[in-house]
C-alpha cells in the first residue's frame, strides 16, 4: 500500500511509537499539510501505511483530540479542528542580561 501519510516512523528511534506518530501528526497539522476541515486517513489505513498496530494510532489520535487539534467523528473520521492551526510549536524568548527592562527583570527573578 502506498503510504498516503507525509511521514514514517522510525524503528530506532527512543521515542515510542504513539509518540512518533502523535508528534508527526501534529506537525503536518500545525505546519498545514492538513488544513482546517480536512479528514484524516482511516485508523486502519494509517496503522497499514505505517506499519503499526491499530492501538498505537488510535493512543496517538486520542491524545491529538484531548490537545484540541482533531475532532473524532463517528462516520466522518478524524477531521482537523480550526483552533489547531493557532498553535505553534514552541517560541524562543532571547533576553540580554545587560538590558534592565520589565522582561529581563521577571526571567531573572528581580522583579
Amino acid at each position: 500500500m502506498q503510504n498516503k501519510l507525509p511521514f514514517e516512523v522510525d524503528r530506532l528511534s527512543d521515542d515510542s511509537l504513539t509518540d512518533q506518530v502523535a508528534g508527526h501528526l501534529r506537525r503536518a497539522i500545525v505546519g498545514g499539510q492538513y488544513p482546517i476541515g480536512a479528514t484524516l486517513p482511516t485508523l486502519a489505513e494509517m496503522a497499514s501505511c505505517l506499519g503499526v498496530s491499530l492501538n498505537v494510532v488510535r493512543h496517538a489520535i486520542d491524545r491529538l483530540s484531548k490537545e484540541g487539534l482533531l475532532a473524532v467523528r463517528r462516520r466522518v473520521g478524524c477531521v482537523v479542528k480550526p483552533n489547531g492551526a493557532k498553535l505553534s510549536l514552541g517560541r524562543i524568548v532571547v533576553v540580554s542580561p545587560n538590558i534592565e527592562s520589565y522582561y529581563s527583570n521577571m526571567l531573572c527573578g528581580r522583579g
